[in-house]
């Protein structure tokens, strides 16, 4: 008899949950009807950082020959609040850190116009503050 693919939606029903001080241990159970013959199923919704040496199958009256981990990278995993935070702290913190950055290349180049300043007039007489101020404004 041929393979047949079974997708199961969602996550399942979560049945028990155990808290450890690095994790948590989740036991989740589905209902299916299950034909005679070779089957295949697929349980979407899992984490993608789920320890896939913790993945465990059971059922009664039947033979599992093999379970098997994949990651769905078409999927796109579930935004939750605290991932939407997270990600526009990010995107605040990269923002900030071009600003700063700016302003670090702002004062290099304004450091280096003043050690070059004396070359803006003659040897002899140096430049006089307001030259210097203007040819200052150009950088800015």
């Amino acid at each position: 008899m041929m393979e047949r693919a079974n997708v199961l939606p969602g996550a399942g029903s979560i049945r028990e949950v155990t808290v450890y001080l690095s994790g948590a241990q989740i036991t989740r159970s589905y209902k299916v009807d299950l034909e005679a013959g070779k089957q295949v199923f697929t349980f979407g919704g899992l984490p993608a950082d789920i320890n896939t040496g913790s993945i465990q199958v059971a059922a009664e009256g039947v033979d599992i020959l093999s379970v098997e981990h994949r990651l769905n990278r078409l999927e796109s995993p579930e935004k939750t609040k605290e991932s939407e935070a997270v990600l526009k702290r990010l995107e605040d913190i990269i923002d900030e850190r071009a600003k700063e950055k700016s302003k670090i290349e702002l004062c290099q180049l304004e450091e280096e116009f003043l050690n070059r300043n004396s070359s803006l007039s003659g040897t002899e007489t140096g430049i006089k503050a307001e030259e210097l101020k203007s040819a200052l404004m150009l950088y800015n």
